[in-house]
C-alpha cells in the first residue's frame, strides 16, 4: 500500500510536522513494518557537518534519534 502525507513546516523550515495518520490495518495476519521516507535537503546557507540533533517522534512512541551530513 502506497500513501501520501500530509505535512507542514514549523520553526521557520526546521521542523516537518507529519500530520496524516498512517493507515495501519492490525489483525492477526498483517504484522508488517511500517515504513515511511522523507526526503530533506540542507538550506543553501549549511555548514558542511555532521548534525545529530534530530529526531522523529510518532504519537507515544519514544523519539528516535536522527542524524545527517551536509556535504
Amino acid at each position: 500500500m502506497t500513501s501520501h502525507l500530509t505535512t507542514r513546516l514549523e520553526d521557520g523550515g526546521r521542523v516537518l510536522v507529519v500530520t496524516s495518520e498512517p493507515p495501519l490495518d492490525t489483525g492477526a495476519t498483517d504484522r508488517a513494518a511500517l515504513v515511511y521516507t522523507l526526503s530533506v535537503r540542507a538550506r543553501p546557507n549549511a555548514v558542511r557537518s555532521t548534525y545529530e540533533d534530530g529526531q522523529a517522534v510518532l504519537e507515544r512512541v519514544r523519539p528516535v534519534p536522527l542524524s545527517g551530513q551536509v556535504l
